[in-house]
């Protein structure tokens, strides 16, 4: 059960992160229009 659960943060680490780093790309891209 601890195992799951420690994938299951970590992916949504991983998930929070990808996300931040597509808005930013989307605000950097928005900016420069």
């Amino acid at each position: 059960v601890t195992m799951s659960l420690l994938i299951m943060f970590s992916l949504m680490v991983i998930a929070d992160f990808i996300i931040n780093q597509v808005i930013s790309i989307h605000k950097n891209k928005l900016s420069k229009v």
